[in-house]
């Protein structure tokens, strides 16, 4: 730590009496570091100085406690309603931070805010001067923008005074007072300060810091160095400056160190796992005796949780030095999706219904001990069972009566007392972490603390009477805190985000995420004051800030020996420009190194089961029962499909979609049509009777709707799916309506008929063929077998080619049609009631088309001897797959791979 030790050095030549001596840094991390080098150069029985961060030394000279996040939202929200009373909460919290940041920075770098707010009105006014009712788009969004700041102005000058009356401030405020103390005569505290590794001030703190070293109050330590000062180099924008001051200290330090040997890494990586992982194998490679001079620095602190996971187990001296974001965790999900779920159903007409995926999303949650899972597992067979899609609030209570879930549904007349909930679900989940996680416990612990202390601040807020509300702030609360991880920093690997880098230096530095968006941040700020204005008084924008994140970047690397730079080079993804710069303008060569791990790709090995005495037994069952049209396409298309349905007779999983499926959809249309038509059976149909069938349409297709259990079809996709299957029932009727309007004679002879026929497959065996015709009728005298699909081919034709007869044609999967309608057919010519028939397929896609037919040999007109060829390729289909020596081989698809 070569910048602590030289200023310790520094500070002890001339003192060490340090009972009077407060040492100011930028965060409380390096504290520790600071006291084991003062040890070194004081007597064992000395003081030590007080080390205090400089948000905490304005707040002390000021004499105000700063209010800050949630807490200062509410009281802001008191102070609004004052004088408008009509804004409610959840809307108000909307802009509220935004808006108190920006007031935060007009005290911070303004002397005087209320004058920046009038220019601001001033402006929209100019830019607006020429705008008329008449345009009134543009004419009402000016109007508003002006009214906006009108009222914010009353509101800030009452909300200082309510601020100043408690002896409260914001930073902003906190800092103006101080300075405006220090600049009086009544600062005189008889402390001597020591500002050490400070990058930046804002106009008020460089006043303070100036004002106490001329007066002999104070002493600056800078740590810099010549590579990026006096270069124009945005890393050295702010210490340039100050060493304009003209102190009686001379300006210290500013050292050569960046330009000394280094080695430098660069290592291109695709996503964040292999970020974590290229990290890992670095630290394998760093001797034990150095990972207390060695770093990872977390550009983005989002990597912590892969980092830690990817590094080796023999590594165990690790220490975290930071904060970790609280919208990162898995618990802090879990009770926004809780909060989401109360607020929606608090919108709702019927509050008492909550929808099954948003439920899922919950109890799916990793958060949700493992012995709940049984019960969880129960509730979804239930609602599967049902068809339920929205399950209401007193059945959820009522399942979940015993466990120590219900507090998710139960009903809360003050939804505030949620938060106790949430805090008794994690203490009793604290217990359970504790010995074998160490980094969840500690997540769990820091949420507890969050949760405590924020529901210590709502508890009695009188506005806060909704979920959404709520909701929100929770929200503002997640994106906001941080979960700090504080460790042993004096031995071990430290893991750390950069700010937390801020005094240290290490000889091995690992930098993960080097991107652009993220070091540095970016155009990313979030602000109602225009850039323009933010440049006329001199308020930091991105510029400045990224100015910021410069120096932090190089000063963590100047007296880096081996440095390693890691970041996502993927196509949304682009290297932060800082290391671009690095490799343009410093003389170190950096190499780039190609991390790739090996990754095996097996080619796709084909699944054979061969036949055994279970198969074949189970295959005779099969055989002696009745056999599908269906069983015998599922086996063209894999044999591996047949087996797992038929020989080991497994199910599909179902699976509870809130949107109708496919299947669901197509039956619908088929009980609907079924429904309507019944009526007409063995009567030649009439315009009467189709226009008495268009009439019942809605009615047929809303009982329908019940039996089938399909819920909420009035909004949404399944309102278009429920549409679009109306509309396929219209146009089947229409269509046939069209041929008797042409003077075609129609007869529906029958509907949904279940059917059983033999079959001689050999000399000795016969099977039986079974299944169910959608309809039967009647065309000009030529009886038709009819197949309703939802999709249909554009031809179901077998025939002859030039190069193959029809005996040489072999079945595939894309014959599925074909050979239903071919077993139909059969069964229709074994009645011996007709000499031919008709087989088509009336697909729901292609209404218009009419019945696509089956054709053999280029004839439509189907009877037993030109129905033979395909009879034959369907006898030696089965007689394939009982036979014990042809095993079940997958079949693999191109598209699979």
């Amino acid at each position: 730590m070569e910048f602590i030790s030289k200023t310790i050095q520094d500070i002890c030549k001339n003192t060490t009496d340090f009972t009077n001596k407060t040492f100011i840094i930028p965060g409380k991390r390096p504290a520790l570091f600071i006291k084991k080098e003062l040890r070194k150069h004081l007597p064992q029985s000395a003081f030590l100085p007080r080390i205090i961060t400089i948000q905490e030394f304005t707040e002390e000279v000021s004499n105000c406690i700063t209010v800050q996040g949630i807490q200062l939202w509410l009281l802001a929200n008191e102070i609004y309603k004052n004088q408008n009373p009509q804004q409610t909460l959840s809307d108000f919290l909307k802009w509220i931070p935004t808006v108190l940041d920006d007031l935060n920075d007009l005290e911070i770098f303004t002397e005087n805010p209320e004058k920046v707010i009038d220019y601001l009105i001033s402006i929209e006014r100019i830019q607006n001067w020429g705008i008329t009712i008449g345009e009134l788009e543009n004419y009402e969004s000016a109007n508003k923008t002006i009214e906006f700041w009108k009222k914010i102005k009353p509101f800030y000058a009452e909300f200082k005074e309510y601020l100043n009356k408690n002896n409260l401030a914001t930073s902003g405020i906190s800092t103006k007072k101080a300075l405006e103390k220090i600049l009086s005569n009544e600062f005189n505290n008889n402390q001597f300060y020591y500002f050490i590794g400070f990058n930046a001030f804002s106009p008020k703190e460089e006043q303070i810091i100036k004002h106490l070293v001329k007066n002999n109050l104070a002493q600056t330590y800078f740590d810099a160095d010549t590579y990026y000062i006096n270069k124009n180099q945005e890393a050295g924008k702010f210490i340039e400056k100050y060493q304009k001051w003209n102190t009686k200290y001379p300006f210290s330090f500013v050292d050569s160190n960046f330009e000394k040997p280094k080695i430098i890494k660069e290592y291109p990586a695709g996503n964040t796992i292999i970020q974590a992982k290229i990290a890992s194998h670095i630290l394998n490679q760093i001797p034990k005796e150095e990972f207390a001079n060695t770093a990872v620095i977390l550009c983005d602190e989002k990597m912590l949780l892969p980092t830690i996971q990817s590094i080796s187990e023999d590594i165990e001296d690790i220490n975290l030095t930071m904060g970790f974001p609280v919208n990162s965790t898995f618990y802090s999900s879990f009770f926004n999706k809780i909060l989401r779920l109360k607020s929606k159903a608090e919108k709702q007409k019927s509050k008492n219904k909550y929808y099954i995926k948003e439920i899922q999303e919950i109890l799916n949650n990793p958060v949700i001990p493992t012995k709940y899972r049984a019960s969880i597992d129960e509730l979804y067979t239930i609602a599967q069972d049902n068809n339920w899609f929205f399950l209401s609030a007193d059945f959820l209570i009522n399942h979940f009566a015993d466990s120590e879930l219900y507090f998710i549904f139960r009903n809360y007349e003050n939804p505030k007392e949620i938060f106790t909930e949430f805090t008794t679900f994690i203490e009793n989940i604290i217990p359970e972490l504790e010995e074998k996680q160490h980094i969840a416990s500690a997540v769990l612990k820091g949420m507890h603390t969050l949760l405590t202390t924020f529901n210590r601040t709502i508890v009695d807020n009188k506005n806060i009477t909704d979920f959404e509300s709520i909701l929100f702030i929770y929200k503002q609360i997640e994106q906001q805190q941080k979960l700090d991880f504080i460790g042993e920093p004096l031995t071990g690997i430290q893991i750390m985000g950069l700010l937390e880098s801020r005094l240290l230096s290490f000889k091995n530095i690992i930098l993960i995420s080097v991107n652009e968006g993220t070091i540095p941040l970016g155009r990313t700020e979030n602000s109602f004051i225009p850039f323009d204005v933010k440049k006329e008084y001199d308020i930091h924008t991105f510029l400045e800030k990224d100015s910021i994140y410069a120096y932090h970047f190089y000063r963590i690397l100047q007296r880096a020996e081996n440095i390693h730079l890691i970041y996502d080079n993927s196509e949304e993804s682009e290297q932060s420009r800082f290391l671009l710069q690095l490799k343009l303008e410093s003389n170190h060569k950096i190499e780039t190194v190609h991390f790739s791990y090996p990754h095996k790709t097996n080619p796709k090995e084909i699944k054979e089961i061969q036949k055994n005495d279970f198969i074949n037994s189970q295959l005779k069952n099969w055989f002696e029962k009745r056999i599908s049209a269906s069983a015998l396409t599922s086996y063209l298309y894999n044999p591996i499909d047949f087996y797992l349905k038929y020989i080991l007779e497994l199910k599909d999983e179902k699976e509870l979609d809130f949107e109708i499926s496919s299947q669901e959809n197509g039956t619908l249309i088929h009980n609907s049509l079924e429904n309507l038509y019944k009526n007409y059976l063995n009567i030649e149909l009439t315009e009467i009777h189709f226009s008495e069938m268009k009439s019942r349409i809605n009615d047929v297709i809303s009982n329908q709707i019940k039996e089938l259990k399909l819920q909420e079809v009035d909004s949404g996709i399944n309102y278009l799916h429920l549409e679009i299957a109306k509309k396929t029932i219209q146009k089947i009727i229409q269509y046939d309506e069209s041929l008797v309007k042409n003077g075609n004679s129609l007869k529906i002879i029958d509907l949904e008929r279940e059917f059983s026929v033999p079959y001689q497959i050999n000399d000795n065996q016969n099977i039986t063929f079974y299944g169910f015709i959608d309809r039967i009728d009647e065309l000009n005298g030529a009886i038709r077998v009819i197949d309703y699909k939802s999709t249909s081919k554009t031809s179901y034709k077998f025939n002859s080619t030039a190069t193959k007869p029809i005996s040489e044609i072999e079945l595939s999967y894309n014959h599925n049609h074909l050979i239903q309608l071919a077993i139909y057919s059969y069964y229709i010519l074994s009645l011996n009631k007709y000499s031919s028939v008709q087989s088509g397929v009336f697909g729901f896609n292609s209404v218009s088309k009419g019945v696509q037919l089956l054709e053999i040999e280029k004839e439509q007109k189907i009877t037993l001897k030109n129905l033979q060829p395909i009879l034959e390729k369907i006898n030696d289909l089965i007689l394939e797959i009982i036979n014990p020596e042809i095993p079940f081989t997958e079949k693999v698809y191109s598209s699979w791979n």
